[in-house]
C-alpha cells in the first residue's frame, strides 16, 4: 500500500484534540518585546524579567500584558531571536516555559531527518552580565521551569547553581548553558524534594565547580534522603570542570537517573581524587548519602571518553547501575573504578552489556570486583588492543552543524575493518535514536547472501549504511486512497489561501499541494486490479559518506541517488533461514513506476491470497556513486478483496399515490476499491456485484425495513455469506401501504460484490412530498490522512525542539 506511518495519525488525532481547545482559547502567551532587562521602568515594552513577574502575579507588570490566568496552568514566554542581557537573576514563583525562536527553516528539508523543517542553531540567548545566576525557583512556591531553544551564558553564583538553581522541576529542550560556575553545581543545582531534572538535547559545556561542574543536588530534605529523577538524553558533556573539582555529575540521596545517547568527554576532576560521574556513597572525599535501595543510575549509548580525572565513573554496592552499549574507554584515569575496597565484598549491583571497555588492569581500565568481572568480559567487548585514533573520530573534526544537530560529538570511523564499535554481536538493547535523533536499526537481512546483519552500534552516535528490510503490505482500497489524497491536497491549498498563514510556511504547504495533486493523479492513472503499492524508501535506512574533514552526509533514500531493482517470486513463506521457499506463478507481477517512484505488485487474475500463504518480490537498492553499495530484501503481499460500496439514495413519493416506485440500488453500488478490472488478463469484464448460479444478479440485502413500507423484488434468493438471509435481485420496488400516509421512512441496505463479500450499510431514503417535515440529512466524516493534513502547522512547530 502507500506507506504512511500509523503511529502518525494516531498522533494527529491527539492534536486534534488540543488544537481545537486552543482554538477556542485566548493566547495567554506573553511575547517579550525587548532585549533590555527593564522591571517596571517602561510600559511601552515587555521585557524578560517583567514577563517572569507578570507570570508569578498574574497581574500586568511594565510593559507586559496578563498571561495564563489558570493557575495549575504555565505561563508560556516566547522570546525573539537575539541576546537578553540580565543584571540578576530570574526569579518565577509560578510555573512557566520560555521559549526561544523555533530554530527551525521551513524552506528546506532536514540533512539528518529529510523532512520539513530544517534544524538551524540556537537563535536566542539569555546572557548573566553582572556575576549573576540566571534563574532560582526554589525562593517560593518552587515552581516548574521548562526552557526551549534557548543558550544560557555566564552564569554566576558563590553558593548552588551557577546558571540554574531549580526547586521543582526544571525541563530543558535544545537548551545549551555555557561557561558559568558555582559551588556546587556550575551549570544547575537541584534544590529540596520538589526538584527534578530533564534535558533533552544541547550542549553542556565549559562550567565549573568545586562539586558537580554539571549538575549537583541536596542529598536530604525534611530529616530524610531526598528522591527524585534526574535523566539527560542526547546531550554534548564537554570540558566541565578542573583539576581541582571533585566531580562533574555528583548524585546522591534516592537518584534515579539516566543518561543515554550523550558524548561525555574532556571534563576535568582532581586526577588523585576527583570522578566525572560520581555514583557512590564513598568517596576519597568521605562519605555521601546516597541510597542503598531505590536509586538507579542507567549509562545507555554513551560515548564516554577522553576524560581526566581519578575515576571517570566511580561507584559501589548502592542503587542498581545498568550499563548498556557505551564506549567508556580511553580516558585519564580509570574508566569504572569500584569505592569500596572492604574484604570479601563480591556483589555491586551492576549490570552491564555491550559496553567497550578496557579490562585489562591498568590506567584505564574498567574496574570491576572479581564476581562481575568475569560477566562483564563475557557480555562486553574489549578494546584493550585498540586505541582511540582508531575507534573514534576527534571532536575537532566534528564542528557543530547541520549534519550533527548542532551538537559536538564523537563518531565512530567507519572506514577501519571490522571496527569493533559497528554491528556489534548485541541484536537490541541500544537506544532507539542516536545522539543526532537517527533512528537505530535492528535488520538481519533476508536476501543478500553477502550482507551482514545491522545491529546495534556502541556509543552514542550510528554509523548508517545502506539496508533494506522486508517490507509487509496488503492491497488498499483505491477508493479510499484517492479520496484521502484529495482531502490533503485540499487542506493544504486551503493553508496557501488563507490570508493568515504565516509566510514562512508557504513553501512547505505549496510544495504539499503540488505533491498531494501528482500523488492522486498518478495512482489513478497507474492501477492495475488490487494493487500493492510499495514505497521501497520507507522504512528502509540510508548511507552516509565522510569527508575528509570529518562531516558526514546521510544520502538519503531518493530515486535520485539510488536504482531500484525488482524480481517477482511467487507464493510461499519464508523457511527457518529467513529465505523465500515457495513456487513460481506467472500471474504475479512487480514492476517498479518511476513516476510514482513506488513499486507496484498485482497480479493478472483475480486470487485472493489464501490464509497462511503469502505472496513474494525481491528488491534491491543500489547507490548510484557507488555501485559496490547495495542491499536488498523481500516485499511481502496479501491480496485482499476490498469490500463494494452502496451509496446513500433517495426517491419521492406523494400522497395518495398507489403505485410503485422503482429502487434502482444496483446502479448505486460499484467495486472500484479493487481496482481497475479492464487490467485483468482472465476476467476483463469481471462483474460488480453477486449473482445467483443461473447467472442472475441477487445483491441487494435490506438490513432495516419499516412495516409502512412494501418491498417486492423480482426474485430473492438466499445470501451468499448466510443462506438464512434473503437477498433480492431484478427489478426491485417500494411503495407505502396506506397511500395517505404523511410520513418519511428511512431503510437500509447494502450490497454483496461478485466473491459475496458485503458493503457497509447505506440509507434508503423515501421523501413524502405530503410531510410537514423536509427530510434529515447525515453527517460525513474525515479521513485520517486529512486529518493529518490539517495539524502539520502544529506538528511542524512541534519538531523544532526534537524529542526522543
Amino acid at each position: 500500500m502507500i506507506q504512511y506511518k500509523k503511529t502518525a495519525l494516531v498522533v494527529a488525532t491527539l492534536t486534534l484534540m488540543s488544537l481545537s481547545l486552543s482554538a477556542q482559547t485566548a493566547d495567554r502567551t506573553i511575547y517579550v518585546t525587548t532585549f533590555a532587562d527593564e522591571d517596571g521602568e517602561n510600559s511601552n515594552a515587555c521585557s524578560l524579567r517583567e514577563a517572569i513577574v507578570t507570570a508569578s502575579t498574574g497581574k500586568a507588570y511594565g510593559g507586559c500584558p496578563v498571561g495564563e490566568v489558570v493557575a495549575t496552568r504555565a505561563t508560556v514566554i516566547q522570546l525573539e531571536a537575539g541576546e537578553y542581557q540580565l543584571k540578576r537573576e530570574l526569579q518565577p514563583t509560578q510555573n512557566v516555559v520560555i521559549q526561544g525562536k523555533a530554530p527551525v527553516n521551513y524552506e528546506k528539508p532536514d540533512v539528518l531527518t529529510n523532512d520539513y523543517p530544517a534544524l538551524t542553531a540556537i537563535q536566542t540567548k539569555i546572557r548573566a552580565v553582572a556575576n549573576n545566576r540566571i534563574l532560582n525557583s526554589s525562593t517560593f512556591n518552587q515552581p516548574a521551569v521548562t526552557i526551549d531553544n534557548v543558550e544560557l551564558y555566564d552564569g554566576v553564583s558563590t553558593g548552588r547553581g551557577g546558571a540554574l538553581l531549580a526547586g521543582g522541576a526544571l525541563i530543558l529542550n535544545n537548551v545549551s548553558i555555557f561557561n558559568s560556575k558555582a559551588q556546587e553545581g556550575g551549570a544547575v543545582y537541584l534544590d529540596g524534594v520538589y526538584s527534578s531534572f530533564t534535558a533533552n538535547r544541547g550542549r553542556i559545556e565549559g562550567n565549573q565547580a568545586e562539586r558537580g561542574s554539571v549538575i549537583a543536588m541536596s542529598c536530604s530534605d525534611n530529616l530524610t534522603t531526598t528522591v527524585r529523577e534526574v535523566y539527560i538524553d542526547f546531550m554534548s558533556i564537554l570540558n566541565n570542570g578542573s583539576a581541582n573539582s571533585q566531580s562533574t555529575f555528583a548524585y546522591c540521596g534516592q537518584a534515579k537517573a539516566r543518561i543515554s545517547a550523550s558524548s561525555i568527554g574532556l571534563n576535568q576532576a582532581d586526577p588523585t581524587r576527583g570522578s566525572i560521574i560520581q555514583f557512590s556513597s564513598k568517596t576519597p572525599y568521605g562519605n555521601v548519602p546516597l541510597s542503598v535501595k531505590n536509586t538507579s543510575l542507567e549509562l545507555l549509548s554513551n560515548t564516554i571518553t577522553q576524560n581526566t580525572a581519578f575515576s571517570t565513573l566511580l561507584y559501589d554496592g548502592a542503587g542498581k547501575k545498568d550499563l548498556n552499549f557505551n564506549v567508556l574507554a580511553f580516558n585519564t584515569g580509570k574508566s569504572c573504578r569500584y569505592a569500596d575496597k572492604r574484604e570479601g565484598v563480591k556483589y555491586a549491583n551492576i549490570y552491564a552489556r555491550g559496553n567497550a571497555v578496557l579490562l585489562k588492569a591498568g590506567h584505564d581500565e574498567c574496574e570491576l570486583i572479581s564476581e562481575d568481572a568475569e560477566a562483564v568480559a563475557k557480555d562486553n567487548i574489549a578494546v584493550d588492543q585498540y586505541s582511540f585514533n582508531q575507534l573514534l573520530s576527534p571532536l575537532s573534526q566534528n564542528t557543530p552543524d547541520e549534519y550533527t544537530a548542532y551538537m559536538p560529538m564523537y563518531f565512530t570511523k567507519p572506514g577501519m575493518s571490522n571496527n569493533p564499535l559497528i554491528d556489534s554481536k548485541f541484536e537490541s538493547g541500544c537506544s532507539n535514536l542516536d545522539q543526532r535523533g537517527i533512528k537505530r536499526i535492528n535488520v538481519v537481512n533476508s536476501v543478500g547472501n553477502d550482507e551482514k546483519p545491522n545491529t546495534c552500534d556502541i556509543g552514542a552516535t550510528e554509523v548508517l549504511r545502506l539496508t533494506t528490510s522486508n517490507l509487509t503490505a496488503a492491497n488498499p482500497s483505491i477508493v479510499d486512497l484517492l479520496k484521502e489524497f484529495e482531502a490533503v491536497r485540499d487542506s493544504f491549498d486551503a493553508f496557501v489561501k488563507n490570508p493568515q498563514t504565516k509566510p514562512e510556511f508557504l513553501p512547505y504547504y505549496k510544495l504539499q499541494v503540488e505533491k498531494y495533486a501528482k500523488l492522486r493523479e498518478l495512482t489513478e492513472a497507474k492501477q492495475k486490479y488490487r494493487t500493492v503499492f510499495i514505497d521501497p524508501f520507507k522504512g528502509n535506512w540510508p548511507d552516509e559518506t565522510v569527508s575528509d574533514q570529518g562531516v558526514r552526509e546521510i544520502k538519503h533514500l531518493s530515486a535520485d541517488l539510488y536504482d531500484v531493482s525488482y524480481q517477482a517470486l511467487g507464493v510461499g513463506k519464508l523457511d527457518s533461514d529467513n529465505k523465500f521457499q515457495g513456487q513460481f506463478d506467472q500471474n504475479l507481477k512487480c514492476e517498479w513506476d518511476k513516476d510514482l517512484e513506488q513499486i507496484l505488485m498485482y497480479r493478472l487474475d483475480d486470487r485472493i491470497t489464501p490464509d497462511g500463504d503469502t505472496e513474494f518480490c525481491s528488491y534491491k537498492l543500489t547507490m548510484k556513486s557507488n555501485p559496490a553499495k547495495s542491499s536488498s530484501a523481500y516485499i511481502m503481499v496479501s491480496f485482499r478483496n476490498i469490500e463494494p460500496v452502496a451509496e446513500p439514495v433517495s426517491y419521492t413519493v406523494s400522497p395518495g399515490d398507489t403505485g410503485w416506485t422503482e429502487l434502482k440500488l444496483l446502479e448505486n453500488t460499484h467495486d472500484k476499491g479493487d481496482g481497475d478490472v479492464s487490467k485483468l488478463q482472465s476476467k476483463p469484464n469481471k462483474l460488480s456485484y453477486y449473482t445467483d448460479e443461473k447467472g442472475q444478479d441477487l445483491a441487494i440485502r435490506f438490513t432495516q425495513t419499516r412495516d409502512a413500507v412494501q418491498i417486492q423484488s423480482e426474485r430473492s434468493g438466499p445470501c451468499p455469506d448466510d443462506v438464512k438471509l434473503t437477498c433480492h435481485g431484478g427489478k426491485i420496488q417500494a411503495k407505502l401501504k396506506n397511500t395517505f400516509d404523511p410520513f418519511n421512512y428511512r431503510l437500509k441496505y447494502l450490497v454483496y460484490d461478485v466473491e459475496g463479500l458485503a458493503s457497509k450499510e447505506a440509507e434508503i431514503e423515501i421523501i413524502n412530498t405530503g410531510s410537514s417535515k423536509g427530510a434529515t440529512s447525515g453527517g460525513g466524516s474525515v479521513g485520517m490522512l486529512s486529518t493529518l493534513a490539517l495539524l502539520t502547522l502544529v506538528y511542524l512547530r512541534r519538531r523544532a525542539s526534537r524529542v526522543k
